[in-house]
Parts: C-alpha cells; sequence; structure tokens
C-alpha cells in the first residue's frame, strides 16, 4: 500500500476516480480535486481551519428549506453564479441578452398565466407594478412560443415562495406562535449583500474600504437593538395593532 504524503495524496485520489465511467464527471471531479488540494496547500490549512469550514458549510445545509437555496446564495455571494452564466454566455450562437443571476428564491414549475394577469396570490395594500415588453431575435424579428418567467416581492418584501411557506405553517400550527422580522431579507438578502460586495469594489484605497466595513457594522448594531427593543415597542400599538 502506497504511503500517503501531502506529495501524494492528490495523485492517489484521482488513481481511486480513474474509472468513473461519466467521462464529464470524470474531468470535473478531477479538476476540483486538484484544486481543493492545491488551496490547501497553498494556505497551509489547519486542522482546526478545515473543521471550521466544514461546521460552515453544515450550517448552509442545514439554513436550507424546499423554499430557499441557501447554497445559491453564498454561490452568488462568491461570484460563483455569475462566473458560470459569464461562461454559458460564451457558448451562445449569436449575441443576445446576457444571462441573469436568478438568485434563492426562483421558482421552479411556476403556473403558466394569461397576459395581463395578476401574479399576487392575495391582491394586499401597495402600489400596482405593471410589466410588459417583446421577446425578439437579435434582428428584432419576435420570438413565437417564447416564456417569461417573472418573480417579485409584495409591499412586505416576501416572494410568493416565502408567503407560500408562511401559509402552510400557519394552518399547521396555529397555537405555535412566532414572530419573523419582514426586514430580514432587506438586511441579510442577495440585494444587500450585492451592494457591499460592488462598494467593497469600487473602494479605491483602504480607507474607503473601512468606511464600507464599518457601514456594515453599523447597520448590524442599528438592527440589533432594533429587534431587542421589539418587545417594548409593541406594546405602544398593541400585539393586535389597536392600542388593545
Amino acid at each position: 500500500m502506497q504511503e500517503l504524503t501531502p506529495e501524494t495524496i492528490t495523485a492517489a485520489v484521482l488513481e481511486q476516480m480513474a474509472t468513473t465511467p461519466d467521462a464529464r464527471l470524470k474531468e470535473i471531479m478531477a479538476a476540483a480535486v486538484k484544486h481543493l488540494h492545491a488551496f490547501a496547500r497553498e494556505v497551509d490549512l489547519k486542522p482546526d481551519e478545515w473543521i471550521k469550514g466544514i461546521e460552515f458549510m453544515t450550517q448552509v445545509g442545514q439554513m436550507c428549506t424546499p423554499e430557499r437555496q441557501e447554497f445559491i446564495l453564498l454561490s452568488d455571494t462568491m461570484g460563483l453564479s455569475a462566473l458560470v452564466n459569464g461562461l454559458h454566455d460564451k457558448t451562445a450562437i449569436e449575441e443576445g441578452t446576457h444571462t441573469s443571476l436568478l438568485g434563492p428564491f426562483y421558482r421552479e414549475a411556476t403556473p403558466t398565466l394569461a397576459p395581463g394577469s395578476q401574479i399576487a396570490k392575495k391582491v394586499k395594500p401597495g402600489s400596482e407594478c405593471v410589466l410588459f415588453g417583446r421577446i425578439t431575435d437579435v434582428n428584432g424579428k419576435p420570438l413565437a412560443g417564447a416564456t417569461v418567467s417573472v418573480w417579485q416581492t409584495s409591499a412586505d418584501g416576501l416572494y410568493d415562495i416565502q408567503e407560500s411557506a408562511t401559509e402552510i405553517s400557519e394552518g399547521s400550527a396555529k397555537s405555535d406562535v412566532a414572530l419573523t422580522p419582514l426586514a430580514m431579507p432587506m438586511l441579510a438578502g442577495p440585494g444587500a449583500i450585492s451592494t457591499v460586495m460592488v462598494l467593497s469594489g469600487q473602494a479605491g484605497s483602504t480607507t474607503e474600504r473601512l468606511a464600507v466595513y464599518l457601514a456594515v457594522v453599523v447597520t448590524m448594531a442599528l438592527s440589533w437593538i432594533a429587534l431587542r427593543l421589539g418587545e417594548r415597542v409593541v406594546v405602544r400599538p398593541g400585539r393586535n395593532g389597536d392600542s388593545r
């Protein structure tokens, strides 16, 4: 049996994968192993750091639900989603509209609605948004049979896939009441994360980057204070919003 060392472990793993019947899977996994091992060697990864990484990935998995794929959000944050889309754009037969990120709240197999339909299941107070447009090829010729997928938050900041989960939860556990701050999607959602990434990228000096990080810390602190004071604040309007 070959002795495994930091210098021989990569070749040993690749040898075990040599009989993988799917050629594309073999190619992808071999490259992943090579780069992952190279990363560990480059940073001289320590056991406790490796454990921290495993714990982080475990927590990401535990936060996933049928309504929210947290690994997609992680991929978005790390820029991997944009990179994959960019690589896919290069395979286009002709230059058209570039692909965009679906985000963690994209819903597969959405219901088909006629043009002019209301996508909201329940109409709530707020301004209505009307979307219209044309789908054409690069020469401006309309494309027959094209499908448009639309997903948008309601006035309370929730997507329909989140509202569906809320309705199921309320129907199955009426006596188990819990409150979820509706502002959380705005504080920790894709928009907030993207904003931090863009501002950090535009920062030209260490001072400017520190200013971005300081703004994030201040926002988190203010949010924590607001949530901590929630019990006192709710006393004024009353738990039902009618001062009773």
